[in-house]
């Protein structure tokens, strides 16, 4: 077999990169690449990697779907390269669309690494991977752990505000002994799936999600979803399907009374999620912000009143 002409292209694997379950047993979780592959004659061609790290490939038929690693594979390899590198030969076909999926071995595993297609003529590949991501530890909700390997959180949509003593007050906890702070914004997406809410913030934040409105006299009407602590470092976060269409109402308080400080949403998912500040406390809108290659929604920067 003469392998003519090469085509290379060079990436790398980093902690921005999707991570997905690679062996589909709930139990792995690895960073890769996708690519775009298409050739222009038909015949035989051996793609393969170059790399310090052991590196897996991975090519489909049409759609590589993260969360259903076998459907339309036609063709996967380990180190048929030598030296832990993945190489295969097959044929394919003009006016076909493949997808080749370059990841390693071992979990969580990162560094350059270079694709090698070698045939009769050269072949276009194109990265199509989303690198804005939040690879994020499991988290539980109401006694089930979700785990990342099987959810790709890929575009961050962020939002920035502050709890003052201008912020409205209401009864957190329901039991008239409670005065704390909140922002309210309106929440939605375009694409349904799994997203995921969280905060950072020197203050320990405590978040909550209704569908539809919050009624503050009555906290836990249209309730769907609490946390105080699930991020981390005091932090709320909390992994829900969002369907579209639907208007979600996020929000953000405290654990203590009379808590005043900065404090950053971040919402993850399949696509930008909409948030819009709707707490009455005078705010002036700025400029988006672009995060990883993805424009940010306009964060709220604060007047006095």
């Amino acid at each position: 077999m003469i392998y003519m002409i090469n085509t290379t292209v060079s990436s790398e694997l980093t902690v921005n990169n999707p991570i997905y379950d690679r062996r589909g047993d709930g139990n792995s979780s690895c960073y890769y690449d996708t690519f775009d592959l298409s050739v222009s004659i038909a015949g035989t061609y051996r793609i393969g990697s170059n790399s310090a790290m052991d590196t897996y490939g991975y090519l489909y038929n049409g759609s590589f779907i993260p969360n259903h690693p076998n459907l339309n594979l036609i063709a996967s390899n380990d180190d048929s390269n030598g030296g832990t590198q993945f190489g295969f030969a097959l044929s394919l076909q003009p006016n076909a669309k493949y997808t080749l999926v370059a990841t390693t071995f071992s979990d969580m595993a990162t560094g350059p690494y270079t694709v090698i297609v070698s045939g009769s003529q050269r072949v276009t590949l194109i990265r199509t991977s989303n690198v804005g991501t939040t690879p994020v530890a499991p988290i539980t909700t109401g006694g089930y752990q979700t785990n990342p390997a099987t959810m790709i959180y890929m575009i961050n949509t962020t939002v920035s505000s502050e709890l003052t003593v201008n912020n409205p007050i209401y009864d957190r906890r329901g039991d008239g002994n409670s005065s704390c702070y909140y922002d309210t914004f309106d929440l939605s997406v375009t694409i349904a799936g799994t997203y995921r809410i969280g905060s950072n913030s020197a203050m320990d934040t405590y978040g909550y999600l209704y569908n539809g409105s919050f009624i503050p006299n009555h906290p836990n009407l249209n309730l769907i979803a609490s946390d105080d602590d699930s991020s981390g470092g005091a932090q709320f976060g909390f992994a829900l399907s969002l369907q579209p269409h639907a208007i979600y109402t996020l929000l953000v308080t405290t654990f203590s009374d009379f808590e005043t400080g900065p404090y950053t949403v971040i919402a993850s998912g399949l696509q930008r999620v909409t948030l819009t500040r709707t707490s009455i406390v005078g705010t002036t809108p700025v400029a988006p912000t672009t995060t990883d290659g993805y424009e940010t929604y306009p964060t709220s920067k604060h007047t006095s009143i």
